[in-house]
């Protein structure tokens, strides 16, 4: 199958760029998007959504067994820039985050007030804001970080650059 994705990215490629294949090379490494498993959708859409504050770019997949609902979620809701994929596979049980993956990290305007909101909507929150001074890497003003975990327990990192 991954063959013919292949496959079919090359061709697309090569019309794209007047048939010739050399288009691959035209094109930047940059990061698109993470896919998470997610064992309610609509939960972890109204995290995301509600309180983390993302937008809602597309919706594709649903149609077969091998083709799960996937959700893709950006800070304005358009195309091209950094994604996170809720994708809705129907895990049976609870999902094992495993010990590689350390955080999914999101940069928001008010870390305390989303804080705030995740608390009272019952997410845990396992590191209260924290204000920290980074002059050696160039954030002499400082940001804000905490910690708190979506419905199915991925920990996500809260960052807020201080002026």
């Amino acid at each position: 199958m991954r063959l013919l994705y292949a496959i079919v990215l090359m061709v697309a490629l090569a019309v794209a760029g007047n048939g010739s294949v050399h288009a691959l090379e035209s094109i930047q490494t940059r990061y698109v998007m993470v896919k998470l498993n997610v064992t309610d959708l609509n939960r972890s859409l109204n995290f995301y959504k509600s309180l983390i504050g993302l937008k809602e770019s597309h919706r594709y997949g649903g149609t077969a067994p091998n083709f799960p609902l996937e959700v893709m979620l950006s800070e304005s809701g358009k195309d091209l820039e950094a994604q996170i994929v809720l994708v809705d596979d129907k895990p049976k049980g609870p999902l094992e985050i495993g010990n590689a993956f350390r955080s999914l990290v999101c940069v928001v305007p008010d870390v305390r007030a989303v804080v705030t909101r995740i608390a009272a909507a019952g997410f845990p929150v396992t590191m209260q804001p924290n204000d920290m001074k980074m002059p050696e890497i160039g954030y002499a003003s400082g940001l804000t970080v905490a910690f708190v975990k979506d419905p199915d327990g991925y920990l996500i990192e809260l960052v807020q650059w201080n002026k």
